[in-house]
């Protein structure tokens, strides 16, 4: 994984972008998303780039979730 890249993990996606886990997975498949994989178990963790996520959103004209926690 790059440094200069920033990344979210499968659930932080989902609530960003207000879709499940497997409409997300379904972007990774589709190329709409960046993910990498870290290890090479079948259930190693995945990792979204958050660039992509945004570039997704901006792409569908969909508002960005407010971070968890965030105050008004």
């Amino acid at each position: 994984m790059s440094p200069e890249n920033r990344y979210l993990t499968i659930q932080q996606a989902c609530e960003k972008l207000n879709r499940s886990r497997w409409t997300v997975y379904r972007l990774i498949e589709a190329g709409d998303l960046v993910a990498e994989k870290k290890g090479t178990a079948r259930n190693a963790p995945v990792f979204i780039t958050e660039d992509s996520v945004n570039a997704y959103c901006d792409a569908n004209r969909l508002p960005l979730a407010e971070p968890v926690g965030a105050k008004a």
